[in-house]
């Protein structure tokens, strides 16, 4: 079982933000799952950050974190975050 825990994000423009804490070692699999799922990690060299975004939510991530920010758009439904947890292991 992975260990996963999130917060709210209070002071992002978007409601519903959540910062997701990923263990070490599983940051580089988790994230290779996303990107089979829901599309291309962009890289952005220069802010050292990458990025996948698609019609519903933009993930995003420091390149030195094992966290990553979810960011809901309007399309986002319940049943996207149940896949994106599934993926990721995380459970309430």
């Amino acid at each position: 079982m992975i260990n996963v825990y999130r917060r709210k994000l209070r002071n992002c423009i978007r409601k519903d933000t959540f910062r997701y804490y990923l263990e070490n070692d599983k940051d580089n699999f988790i994230w290779k799952c996303i990107e089979n799922k829901f599309g291309p990690i962009v890289d952005f060299p220069k802010f050292n950050l990458v990025q996948i975004e698609n019609e519903k939510f933009i993930m995003r991530k420091s390149m030195n974190e094992d966290a990553f920010t979810l960011i809901r758009k309007k399309q986002f439904t319940p049943e996207d975050e149940v896949i994106i947890h599934q993926l990721i292991g995380f459970s309430e």
